[in-house]
């Protein structure tokens, strides 16, 4: 038996006015409505989905980095740089591939409640 056979379903009662507000937090997070209410149960506070330019610039910055990598590896099979150089190329091209992880865990990642999270307006 799966971890997701073992759910338990309830039902929750919400006037009109709740109800818009957990349908567009939700929405602002790209996740469904239980998602977002699971979110909360666990102590997290759901992170709103960036917008679209994030996603292509996050891109870009991964294709720069394998890119540098291919250059490494380019050059290394021509012999046109010293090995020390390929090496800090491969080492820049994988810093920048930590920052980009590092990004989207801050971007993306659900976060602890905090007060100022209930305070703000809907």
């Amino acid at each position: 038996m799966s971890e997701n056979d073992k759910r338990i379903s309830f039902h929750l009662t919400l006037d009109k006015d709740e109800d818009k507000m957990l349908t567009a937090k939700a929405e602002c997070c790209n996740i469904s409505r239980t998602e977002y209410i699971r979110n909360l149960i666990r102590g997290c506070c759901p992170t709103e989905a960036p917008p679209k330019e994030f996603y292509h610039i996050f891109e870009k910055v991964n294709r720069l980095s394998a890119r540098m990598n291919e250059i490494a590896n380019e050059a290394m099979l021509r012999g046109y740089y010293k090995e020390a150089d390929l090496n800090e190329i491969r080492l820049t091209a994988y810093k920048i591939k930590v920052i980009i992880s590092d990004m989207r865990k801050i971007v993306l990642s659900a976060r602890p409640i905090d007060e100022e999270y209930f305070s703000r307006d809907s």
